[in-house]
Parts: structure tokens; C-alpha cells; sequence
């Protein structure tokens, strides 16, 4: 009906994921540093790095009894004496803390032993015996945590024993300490003060359900229970939580918990991790969870520190992270991609044992340490460091560049065991430690620099090369070496920078001065093995239209090395980049790619080129003056229509189609190109007689039988429906 409209429903959908994360206390910073290659130290004058501060071991709870020694410190804490028996109330003990005093100078930090190497502070332990403390008025529902049906309760008493407000037996008994006045419930002033609540180590706790009620909760300390989800989303005060050390632990919401500062999750089974809404979160140490395969801090704008080694992590991304000093992401052996740019503040990155393909580093001015051993990565460059001071990128298999140039506070260098062909180091003036050992090196440049004090090249592996000829340029080979530093050649023969008469089999062997350090001048050892091998490349361009001939059965190819014959293979392209072997050069219209190989000649090498793409495009019938399409001028001519290539005659339904519309007397015939040929051409001419359209409407094509039975089918109505007017007429009269 008029004026009525059609009213359409949209339904829309939203998913939001979060969730979880991996950890390991900040503590655990000192022992991957204490793994790492040695530290730096400076020229006689002992100039060395600014310590970095010492974090002590924080909330360490032990029973009346218990011997030091049975008190668990974070790696690499040890007590100075672990026979030392706890007493009933919390007591200071003496701890030690390993340090790197080779490249930091910590002459100046309260507790430093130079003969022992260590920092000696006093430790608290506090007694199990020690009340615990007690949090915040409630208000409104609780949330509970993930699954459990939410309580109401009132503002005011808070009932412990009756199951539901505290479901847990060992967390009733807990929460029994805050009930000052002994009536089984905890008034509004006894839930205020309710500060601190610590579980740690009672493997019976299973769950935390009441949690949510102490809403002046400032820490939580639940690691080493039996809890198997955690909710602190009701806690807006809480601003450190430790959950660590729960295999148990699958589940963990912090969202919500916006005064959140610290969050220690190590060691768990949770799967994902989202911090993004905990805007004040400055340390997170997620690592050693097995299981943690997603991990989201974008948002988290005060993050300074990021533990999440150990993990199941593909990617990370903590570009938007601008105020992260520290990220230790290493022993991740599902990483793959890590985006650090954007990070401003990073002073310490960890991504050592990773499957990291590449790493770009260039806009973390702020970098001082970096550590990224035993990954992917093919080549490195840190020329836009200038504060960086340690670098290790040792034992990566596929490294065969490393850039170093312009990294000026750069005092420590391990490189050793890659694949790296060549070293400068000869504008690194601060560098004291470089360790090059077991590389292929062609050569190695200091330059001179009297505060380099350890070279370790030791354990070099031969460079292999491959020749073409009897002589190579050391400089084609090897860009960047000095020709003049090359002495005591044996197995060939060396002339101002060339090598010749050496054949392959024999090792070609050379002396190479390297410059000069504190202990004066330093020289390498180099194994060159040669290999008598070939090149061949595609130099011609196959690209062409159709023109019914087949490309170059022998394309144009540059060769070096071997004399032997070459051969070539034929591919057409089938679909989304697979390919099809053909007999032979091809002379259809399509997308094709052909390969050359040398063969051998007994003294140099096969060799095959890489594959050279190329396409034959299709004839355009509108513009080649090969094609000859006659006028059509009546519809005998189209029944006889015959186009030419040249001498070739064309192909109806091979290599053309034919269309034909007739408006009225004005026939429109369109010749459209298919197969080696394409664009259309159009003829058209008059008719006239019987079959003409006077009134200028489109008739049916006499080619077409669905066109003639519609017409049939109308005359037939038309006539059936005037034999009904006249016989009701009739009927009338």
C-alpha cells in the first residue's frame, strides 16, 4: 500500500577479549644480567658505569623456626648465613646479591664486599606468628569471582562463618584474625582497616571468594596456594597483588583494579593476560607461564617493567609503552615478532633464545643494554644507539651482518659463534670487551683504541667462498677489508689485493692485522675454502604481445665460471602463484617464468639461475593493423564473416566471439576478442522488408529461439484475449 514503509532491523554484536599473563618477580632481573656475557670496565683510570639500584627482596613471611636457608630469596639473593633460625617476631637477616663490578661501579652502594664481589643487605622476614593486618568499608554487591553467583550484603557486619560470604574454610580461618571483637562478623571500621591480606604459601586456600568485600585492599599476597581463579576488580585500592606460584591458577581479572602499581602472576596456568585498563601498573613480571599465549599491555601508560620470559608468546608489541625502562621477553620459543619502537625510555631489552627473525632497535635512543643470543636474526644494527654499552648477539645461526658503527659508549661486544664474515669495531672508541670467537671471519678492524683491553677471536671458522675464475678482487669479496692488511698468504698467490693460482681443495691462508689495543697489536688468522663454482643469469627481456610466435627458445644469459651447456625450464602460471611445467617456450597469451641451468664442466660448478617472470599479453583487435575484420552489411555477410591476423584466419569461439542486436531496423553486430586476443569491434547496418521495426522498438533476434517463443506466446495471448472481448460484445448485444 501507498505511504506505508518497510522498517528494517539491525542487530549488533560486540566481543571484547581479555585476560591473563605470565610472571616472574622483578627480582629475577639480576639473573638474567648475571648470565649475560662479562661486564664492562674502563681505561687505567677506572671509569666506570653507574651501578644500577638494588630492589630488595620484599614481603618474605617464614614460620617461628624455620632456618634461613628453608626461606626462598629470588635468584641470585642468597643468605650470607642460612643456619640463622627465625625467631618468633620479624627480624632484619643479612642477604647478598652478586654483582657485575667489572662494568659498573658500585664503590659507592651501601653494603659493596670488592674481594667478594657481592652487595650484603639486611633482608625483613616477617614471622608467620605476626597478626595479620586488616581493610575498607563495603558498599553495594560483591562481584565474587569468575563463575561464583554474586552476594548482596549490607554496609556494616559481614558474617564469616556461614559459608557464603567466605566459601573457603582455610580463607575463613584466615579472615577470622580481623574479627577484633571475636562475634564471627566484621563490622564496617574492622573492614576498613583491613589494608593487607596475605595467604602465601597455604596450599589448602582454594579460593578467595570475599575477596571483593575489602575495599580498602592495598596487598594481596596469594602465591604458593591452591586458588584456581582470582577477581580483584572490586578492589579500586589495591595497588600490589602477587599471585605467583599457582599452577592452579587459570583464571585472573584485574580489570577494575585501577590503583593497581604491581602485579606478579609468575608461574601460573593462565593462558591470556590483559592489562590495558590498568593505567598506573608500573611492574608486571608475568614469565614461566607455560601456558600464557597472548599478552596485551597496550594502555598500560606507566609501565616500566615487563617480565614475560618463558612463555607461550608469539608476538609482542609494547610500542605504546613509552615509559618501559626494562623488558626481559627471552626464552620464548614461540616468538616470532617483537615491536619495541615507540618504547622511548627502554634502557634493557632481553630476547635471547627466541625465534625473533628481526629486530630493529634504531629508534631506542635510550638503549644501554641489549641481549638478543641464540634467535633468527640475519643482520643487526645499533649505529643509532649511542648509549649502548652491552650488546650480546652471540650464537645466532643466521647473523651475517652486524653494524656497530656509531654506538660510542658501546664497552662490551660478544658476537662470537654466527655467521658473521666481517667485524669493524674501529669507531667504537669505549669498547674494553670484544668476544668474536668461532666466526667465519675474513677479517677484523679495530682500529686503535688503548681501552680495549680482551679481544677473544679465538676458535675462527674458514670463510667458505666461491670463485668463478682463476682470480677474485679481496675487495669484491669482501667489501669493507683492507688489502694492505693481508700478509703471509700460502695456497695461492696475492698481488696488490687479487688472489690467484689456488685451486680448489687447498685452503688459501693469510695473516690479517687487525690494529692495535691496550696490549699493542692484534692480528687474526684466516682460512679461506675455495670452491670453483658457477653463476648464470636471465639477461633478455621475454615480455611481449602476442604475435602467434613462441619467445626465445634460448634466451640471452650471462655466465661466469663453467663453459658447459644450458638448458632451460618452461613454467606457466596457474591460479594465485603455482605453476605448471610446459614442453616449451611458450606462445600463447599468459604469465609464464623460465629458469636456466649451467652444466658443469668438469672443473667449475653447475649452476642455476633464479626464475625470470614474464608475460605474453593479448592482441588488441581495435588497434593492430594485422587484423582485418570486413564490413558487415547485411546479415549474408555475417554469415560468411571471415578476420585475418595476417594470413592466419581467426577462430569463431576460439579466438573471438560474435553478438548481434538489432534495434528496429539498425543491426548492431559486436566482435570481442578472447584467448590470444582481446577488445571489440563493432559493425552495423540497416534492414528492411517484413522484418524491419518501424516504431523503433527492439525485435527478436531470428537466431534465438527463447526470444521467438515469448513472441509466439504473446501473439497467442493477444489473440486469445480479442476472441473474448468480441464474444462478450456479442453476448451484449
Amino acid at each position: 500500500m501507498k505511504g506505508k514503509k518497510r522498517k528494517t532491523a539491525v542487530l549488533t554484536m560486540a566481543a571484547v577479549l581479555s585476560v591473563m599473563m605470565i610472571a616472574s618477580p622483578l627480582a629475577v632481573m639480576a639473573e638474567e644480567t648475571a648470565s649475560a656475557a662479562p661486564a664492562i670496565t674502563q681505561d687505567g683510570n677506572v671509569q666506570k658505569e653507574t651501578a644500577p639500584a638494588i630492589r630488595l627482596p620484599e614481603n618474605l613471611r617464614a614460620k617461628a623456626g624455620t632456618a634461613l636457608k628453608d626461606v626462598a630469596l629470588p635468584e641470585p639473593w642468597t643468605w650470607a648465613d642460612g643456619s640463622t633460625v627465625i625467631p618468633a617476631e620479624t627480624a632484619e637477616y643479612p642477604a647478598r646479591l652478586c654483582v657485575d663490578d667489572t662494568a659498573y661501579d658500585y664503590s659507592k652502594v651501601e653494603g659493596y664486599n670488592a674481594g667478594g664481589h657481592y652487595v650484603e643487605r639486611m633482608v625483613v622476614v616477617t614471622a608467620e606468628a605476626a597478626k595479620a593486618e586488616a581493610a575498607g568499608p563495603v558498599q553495594g554487591k560483591s562481584r565474587g569471582l569468575p563463575g561464583d553467583t554474586p552476594v548482596t550484603y549490607d554496609a556494616g557486619d559481614i558474617k564469616i562463618d556461614d559459608g557464603t560470604n567466605f566459601p573457603d574454610a582455610e580463607f575463613r580461618k584466615y579472615i577470622g584474625n580481623f574479627d577484633q571483637d571475636g562475634n564471627s562478623k566484621l563490622s564496617a571500621a574492622e573492614i576498613a582497616d583491613i589494608k593487607k591480606v596475605d595467604v602465601h604459601g597455604n596450599t589448602g586456600i582454594r579460593n578467595l571468594k570475599g575477596i571483593e568485600h575489602f575495599t580498602a585492599l592495598e596487598t594481596l599476597n596469594c602465591y604458593e596456594t591452591g586458588i584456581g581463579s582470582l577477581d580483584v576488580s572490586n578492589n579500586k585500592k589495591l595497588t600490589y597483588l602477587d599471585c605467583g606460584d599457582n599452577v592452579s591458577l587459570t583464571d585472573l581479572t584485574v580489570d577494575g583494579a585501577a590503583a593497581l602499581e604491581t602485579l606478579y602472576c609468575y608461574k601460573t596456568g593462565i593462558g591470556s593476560l590483559d592489562v590495558s585498563s590498568n593505567k598506573k601498573l608500573t611492574d608486571l613480571a608475568c614469565s614461566n607461564n607455560a601456558s600464557l599465549a597472548s599478552l596485551t599491555v597496550d594502555g598500560a601508560e606507566d609501565l616500566e617493567t615487563l617480565n614475560c620470559g618463558n612463555t607461550k608468546l608469539g608476538s609482542l608489541d609494547v610500542s605504546n609503552n613509552k615509559k618501559l625502562t626494562y623488558l626481559a621477553c627471552s626464552n620464548n620459543a614461540s616468538l616470532t615478532s617483537l615491536t619495541v619502537d615507540g618504547a622511548e625510555d627502554l634502557e634493557t631489552l632481553y630476547c635471547g633464545n627466541t625465534k625473533l627473525g628481526s629486530l630493529d632497535v634504531s629508534n631506542n635512543q635510550a638503549l644501554k643494554a641489549l641481549y638478543c643470543y641464540e634467535t633468527g636474526i640475519g643482520s643487526l644494527d645499533v649505529s643509532n644507539n649511542k648509549k649502548l654499552t652491552y650488546l650480546d648477539c652471540s650464537n645466532n645461526a643466521s647473523l651475517t651482518s652486524l653494524t656497530v658503527d656509531g654506538a660510542e659508549d658501546l664497552g662490551t661486544l660478544n658476537c662470537g659463534n654466527t655467521k658473521l664474515g666481517s667485524l669493524d669495531v674501529s669507531r667504537n672508541p669505549n669498547l674494553v670487551h670484544l668476544y668474536c670467537d668461532n666466526n667465519p671471519l675474513a677479517y677484523l678492524k679495530i682500529g686503535t683504541n688503548n681501552k680495549l683491553t680482551n679481544v677473544h677471536s679465538t676458535g675462527l671458522k674458514p670463510v667458505e667462498v666461491t670463485v668463478t675464475s682463476d682470480h677474485f678482487q679481496m675487495a669484491d669479496k669482501f667489501a669493507g677489508i683492507d688489502p694492505n692488511a693481508v700478509e703471509g698468504v700460502s695456497g695461492a698467490t696475492y698481488n696488490s689485493g687479487t688472489m690467484s693460482n689456488y685451486r680448489e681443495g687447498t685452503p688459501i691462508t693469510y695473516t690479517y692485522h687487525c690494529g692495535t689495543s691496550s696490549g699493542g697489536e692484534v692480528t687474526i688468522g684466516v682460512t679461506l675454502n675455495i670452491t670453483l663454482g658457477s653463476t648464470i643469469f636471465i639477461t633478455e627481456n621475454l615480455n611481449k604481445t602476442y604475435d602467434g610466435k613462441a619467445v626465445s627458445a634460448a634466451p640471452q644469459v650471462s655466465t661466469e665460471g663453467s663453459s658447459g651447456a644450458v638448458s632451460f625450464t618452461w613454467e606457466r602460471e596457474n591460479g594465485a602463484n603455482t605453476w605448471e611445467i610446459i614442453n616449451s617456450a611458450p606462445t600463447d597469451a599468459g604469465t609464464y617464468q623460465v629458469t636456466a641451468a649451467l652444466e658443469s664442466d668438469g672443473t667449475y660448478k653447475e649452476a642455476t639461475s633464479e626464475p625470470v617472470r614474464f608475460t605474453i599479453s593479448p592482441k588488441d583487435i581495435t588497434t593492430d593493423s594485422q587484423i582485418i575484420v570486413p564490413d558487415i552489411t547485411a546479415d549474408t555477410d555475417l554469415d560468411k564473416l571471415v578476420i585475418q591476423d595476417g594470413d592466419r584466419v581467426l577462430v569463431q569461439g576460439t579466438d573471438y566471439d560474435v553478438t548481434k542486436t538489432q534495434d528496429g531496423a539498425k543491426v548492431t553486430v559486436a566482435i570481442t576478442g578472447k584467448g590470444n586476443y582481446t577488445g571489440t569491434i563493432t559493425r552495423t547496418y540497416t534492414v528492411n522488408g517484413p522484418d524491419s521495426n518501424k516504431d523503433g522498438t527492439k525485435t527478436a533476434q531470428t537466431g534465438d529461439p527463447a526470444n521467438v517463443g515469448l513472441l509466439a506466446a504473446m501473439v497467442l495471448l493477444s489473440a486469445g484475449c480479442m476472441f473474448v472481448l468480441i464474444r462478450k460484445k456479442g453476448q451484449k448485444k
